[in-house]
């Protein structure tokens, strides 16, 4: 992509976003006319900003994304086999979304609803919004 925006997970916690794009993007914005914001270069929340990267780094959190993420698409790739109202499953690293579906193959809306709310109690935070 020529830009993405970064938010939350940037700062773990303590609010900090960032623009990333390419150099064709950047020189764009080169033209004389400074962007100018009182939240810019706040010296607390680039080293936090630096920290999280490096941690991000050091722990190797990308790849063990990346691996436990595939694990779980083919495990919801079985269950979907086994269960129809799994529709589609899809996403990259756990970045992963499934549907709820009829047997038209309609989404449940109402259903995708309600087991989102019961994981809150398995202790496991999921949206309705998605991949």
């Amino acid at each position: 992509p020529d830009i993405v925006t970064i938010g939350k997970p940037l700062g773990n916690g303590h609010p900090l976003a960032a623009v990333a794009c390419t150099r064709q993007v950047a020189d764009k914005f080169a033209n004389g006319m400074e962007y100018f914001n009182t939240f810019g270069g706040n010296p607390v929340s680039c080293a936090i900003g630096t920290e999280v990267l490096r941690t991000v780094k050091r722990e190797k959190l990308q790849e063990n994304a990346l691996k436990v993420g595939e694990f779980l698409k083919g495990e919801l790739k079985l269950l979907a086999r086994e269960f129809p109202i799994i529709g589609d499953v899809r996403g990259q690293g756990l970045f992963l979304g499934f549907e709820l579906v009829d047997r038209r193959k309609e989404p449940l809306g109402d259903q995708a609803d309600y087991l989102a709310n019961r994981m809150k109690d398995h202790g496991i935070l999921m949206s309705t919004d998605g991949p």
